[in-house]
């Protein structure tokens, strides 16, 4: 008998405890214990339209959620803006994206500024207001871009070779640059190789009649090579070691920010509603340590805090913030002062470059004019908050079905609990 009540009691004790965890389930699904966290975003432009292009560059006129450019372009005189622009035939996930472009005129030289290489800016921007009581649980920027600098291949062809032919590619670059070149990438491949083929590669480079060889191999397929720096003159020796006549693709090609480097950078500011612009460096410098924010490891310039430097830029699409998700704000402390309510947060993502002053006259192989392109797309910035669960909106037929869902789980509760009962009786019974 008192083995049975230990038994029963046991039973009791697990019985109670699984109602109570069923009970504490559905009052946290209800919202008694947390609170909600709401979606909120701030601005979504995925430029399926011109509609989210700004229709003037007056920024007083300006809104929330409107795309704008900026530059500064006056200190490289060879340069001309060729604006803000809507393209419909291109974007990173569907057509439509926002472009800025310039032109550079080849024929005209770098002027050194206070013995400084000049400097040119462009940079998209946007405004975002926060209206919400408290700052949020977190906010999220997200968006893609690519930079197309219209710089070609020095070599690009294609060449037939017969069983134990040869043939040389010469790139001679005298009268164009005077020092050697970084950043060139070489591509050698069969094209549609088949068993059996193989091909024989050397390059060298130097000057004329002094050369060093930086790479030598027999391929099958292919050669590449990445990042390399030449001389003046560059030579590229292929033999075809095979038994049949194939086609063979050269590819010698400059990685453009050899000739124009660049540096993309994200930075936040305030709008200073009263006077119509933005806050000046010290202005949100003061703000922010009125927060107790400690400004001494902060970098400020004219377009306001540096949040993110140095992005990727590439030829294609690249996206930021997207597969892992990236505060709009870098640090936490940053948080109450830039989200209090009412503010508007103007976002500046921009990109500086320069022409480099020892390869400028190099610009002219690739032609008179130059087409640099900035693309964006898909600019999000997403912020989640907290919202009270008695200030959960909706319909009472949706408020209806919530309640029915929460009734089921604690009926399930209540009758697990009903069939242990039972079967405790049972057991006593069969004693």
């Amino acid at each position: 008998m008192r083995l049975w009540c230990a038994r029963m009691k046991s039973l009791l004790r697990v019985a109670t405890l699984s109602l109570l965890i069923c009970i504490l389930c559905v009052w946290n699904m209800t919202g008694l214990f947390s609170d909600r966290i709401e979606v909120k975003y701030l601005t979504y432009m995925d430029f399926s339209s011109p509609d989210d292009l700004a229709i003037t560059q007056d920024e007083t006129e300006i809104g929330v959620n409107k795309l704008y450019e900026k530059h500064n372009i006056s200190t490289l005189p060879s340069l001309t803006f060729g604006g803000l622009k809507y393209v419909s035939d291109d974007g990173w996930l569907e057509n439509g994206c926002a472009m800025i472009k310039l032109i550079d005129n080849t024929s005209i030289d770098v002027p050194i500024l206070n013995e400084s290489i000049s400097h040119a800016d462009i940079s998209f921007n946007f405004k975002i207001e926060w209206n919400e009581d408290s700052p949020p649980e977190y906010a999220y920027l997200r968006f893609a871009h690519k930079l197309v600098i219209g710089i070609g291949p020095f070599l690009n062809k294609t060449i037939t070779l017969a069983p134990k032919e040869n043939t040389t590619e010469t790139l001679n670059l005298t009268g164009y640059t005077s020092v050697s070149l970084c950043g060139v990438d070489f591509e050698i491949s069969i094209v549609e190789p088949t068993k059996g083929d193989e091909i024989y590669v050397r390059i060298e480079t130097g000057e004329p009649d002094d050369y060093c060889i930086i790479a030598e191999s027999v391929t099958n397929e292919s050669i590449v090579i990445r990042r390399k720096v030449i001389g003046l003159v560059t030579r590229i020796y292929i033999e075809n070691l095979g038994d049949r006549t194939i086609d063979v693709h050269v590819l010698l090609s400059l990685e453009p920010g050899a000739i124009y480097p660049v540096i993309t950078n994200i930075y936040l500011n305030l709008w200073n509603s009263n006077e119509s612009r933005e806050f000046t460096p010290n202005e949100l410098r003061e703000y922010l340590e009125k927060f107790g924010v400690n400004t001494s490891d902060c970098i400020f310039d004219k377009n306001g805090l540096l949040a993110y430097m140095d992005l990727t830029h590439a030829d294609h699409w690249i996206p930021f913030g997207y597969s892992v998700n990236t505060y709009l704000v870098p640090r936490e402390t940053l948080f109450t002062p830039f989200f209090q309510k009412d503010n508007i947060i103007v976002v500046h993502i921009k990109t500086q470059f320069t022409i480099a002053y020892i390869h400028q006259d190099l610009r002219k192989y690739f032609g008179e004019t130059i087409l640099i392109r900035w693309y964006i797309d898909d600019i999000v910035v997403e912020a989640g908050y907290s919202v009270p669960e008695t200030q959960t909106s909706g319909t009472v037929e949706e408020a209806g079905h919530e309640l029915m869902r929460y009734a089921f789980f604690l009926a399930v509760g209540v009758a697990l609990m009903g069939v242990l009962i039972a079967v405790l009786r049972r057991y006593k019974l069969s004693q």
